[in-house]
């Protein structure tokens, strides 16, 4: 069996980026350019707050889109897990249990994967395959881990 590699939906993640770039831009615009709020200084630096927060929590998932990594690598020795562009290596053997849960508040599908030591949870719910191929690929290769 050779190697998967799985990788970030550009699809679903660019014209989402776009929209978070366009109303960035436009709040700046808004509150920083014109002149109407000059006397909602709390106002100016709650946006200042907000944005920092928002380009912090956008910069790994943009890193990893415009580098192309994969998120997840199905190996026969090994899955690799690349979680905020730090891969995390969990053996086939090692493996405890492992599988894909859907979180109802948000509709995120997220895998659950669980080891003697700790247990990874990584959202698939942006990622090129669908959480019904990934369950397959998951268990395709666990059963051959099994022989």
């Amino acid at each position: 069996m050779e190697t998967i590699e799985i990788r970030q939906n550009k699809k679903k993640t660019v014209p989402l980026l776009i929209v978070v770039i366009l109303i960035t831009a436009a709040m700046a615009y808004l509150v920083l350019c014109l002149g109407k709020l000059e006397d909602y200084k709390a106002l100016k630096i709650l946006f200042i707050v907000l944005t920092a927060i928002v380009l912090y929590r956008s910069y790994f998932p943009v890193k990893m889109l415009l580098k192309n990594e994969p998120i997840l690598i199905f190996s026969p020795s090994v899955l690799i897990l690349n979680e905020k562009g730090h891969p995390f290596h969990i053996l086939w053997h090692d493996l405890v249990d492992c599988k894909i849960e859907k979180n109802n508040t948000n509709e995120m599908h997220y895998l659950v994967v669980t080891t003697a030591h700790q247990s990874t949870r990584l959202n698939i719910s942006w990622l090129d395959k669908s959480p019904a191929e990934i369950e397959a690929i998951l268990t395709a290769f666990a059963k051959r881990k099994a022989l």
